[in-house]
């Protein structure tokens, strides 16, 4: 009987346990914060769902960009620093003290510390941990850096040349947070698994809820680019964003070059003070090592100034002829999604729908309410996400198949 009871037990403890990981697998792949706070954030909590008998809420984990004497804008200096390519991770450690960025500790960063700032994707807004089987997965925190210059660091890291390749967890599967489950309305994933003869066969689906069956993944995005034909920006939509781009680049390219000519003459002096410093020491005014360490600090400044101009200079090529070629393509949601990039496709399906866009896996049907204010259906002239009720569509010109 007591051999009985502890079994019990042991398999009472084994359900909890397993119920805890699937509970965080959960959290993890929600995009909530758990583990260690990196460096450059801060935690902060975050109350979600309804309200308990006692008037308790749940309460979520995120990640905020810690302010604090300026530390998380040195951290985004440091990593988009690095993705320029053309200083060592050694140089990069002295950048980050001409900056005044110290380590945790309040030293100098150690190289295995740069290293993993370096490959850490928290920064670019996304969770990749062992509840999440390491694969990235969109946050629910604000990335510091862009993804585009984490995947920068990493090439330039590999020895490859950056931006050669899209990572996988982007590339193959664009559509795994703006699709929801029709049955949970939770993001679905995607995954590749094994068929029969030993092949992969990438799939869409859901994780969390059975019986909801899986899609392959050219299909769900043949139904995806379907659906986006029926989709359009209102007239007005259209109307003002042409006019806020005109606006917006006007002013930008103003501000733009006043601030170019200031960073250009600032180049120009610390240029003018390296050849003093080699005069100097030509002169026997000062020594060798006076002279390398001055020059040093001045090029060190004259690379920081050299990065704020480049991004400058990319600015300043906004032209009218961009902005007409951007106004034309917002109109035309489908094609813009079907020639974009992976990364770009996410971003433009952020534009599409705000939440994500509910998708009935089995029967290939579609939900509306989760469109942004700017797009509606063609044929449904009420703004869509102040439906009382989702509207289920079937995208035109696609035969439908049988549930599988």
């Amino acid at each position: 009987m007591r051999n009985i009871a502890l079994t019990m037990h042991q398999f009472d403890n084994d359900v909890k346990s397993q119920t805890t990981k699937d509970n965080m697998r959960l959290v993890a792949l929600e995009g909530w914060w758990q583990g260690n706070i990196p460096y450059g954030y801060k935690r902060e909590r975050v109350p979600v769902g309804e309200k308990t008998r006692d008037g308790k809420r749940k309460e979520r984990l995120t990640l905020v960009p810690d302010t604090a004497d300026g530390l998380s804008e040195k951290v985004r200096k440091f990593l988009e620093r690095f993705s320029k390519g053309d200083i060592n991770q050694a140089e990069l450690a002295q950048y980050a003290e001409s900056i005044g960025l110290k380590s945790s500790a309040g030293g100098m960063f150690a190289p295995q510390s740069v290293k993993n700032m370096l490959t850490n994707i928290s920064y670019a807004g996304f969770v990749c941990n062992k509840m999440t089987d390491f694969e990235p997965v969109q946050g629910m925190h604000a990335g510091i850096i862009s993804l585009e210059t984490f995947n920068r660091n990493q090439a330039i890291l590999e020895g490859r040349k950056p931006d050669s390749s899209t990572p996988r967890f982007s590339a193959d599967y664009p559509l795994k947070h703006a699709l929801l489950c029709a049955n949970c309305s939770k993001p679905i994933s995607g995954s590749a698994p094994t068929t029969g003869s030993g092949s992969r066969s990438p799939r869409y689906h859901c994780v969390r809820c059975k019986g909801t069956g899986s899609k392959s993944l050219e299909r769900t995005e043949e139904l995806f680019e379907a659906f986006l034909n029926m989709v359009t920006p209102t007239d007005s939509t259209i109307k003002l964003f042409r006019e806020i781009v005109r606006r917006t680049a006007s002013k930008k390219l103003k501000d733009v070059n006043t601030e170019l000519n200031d960073l250009r003459s600032q180049v120009s002096k610390l240029d003018e003070d390296i050849q003093k410093a080699l005069q100097a020491f030509l002169d026997n005014e000062i020594s060798k090592d006076e002279k390398e360490d001055y020059q040093g600090n001045l090029r060190m400044k004259r690379i920081e100034l050299e990065g704020s101009i480049d991004k400058l200079e990319d600015a300043q090529r906004l032209n009218e002829a961009t902005i007409d070629y951007v106004c034309n393509f917002i109109d035309a949601p489908a094609r813009m999604w079907r020639d974009a990039d992976p990364l770009t496709k996410i971003e433009f399906q952020k534009m599409v729908t705000e939440s994500g866009i509910v998708f009935d896996i089995k029967n290939e049907n579609f939900g509306t309410t989760g469109l942004s204010p700017f797009y509606r259906l063609k044929d449904n002239k009420k703004d869509p996400s102040k439906a009382d009720e989702s509207l289920m569509v079937i995208p035109r010109g696609i035969e439908p198949l049988l549930p599988g």
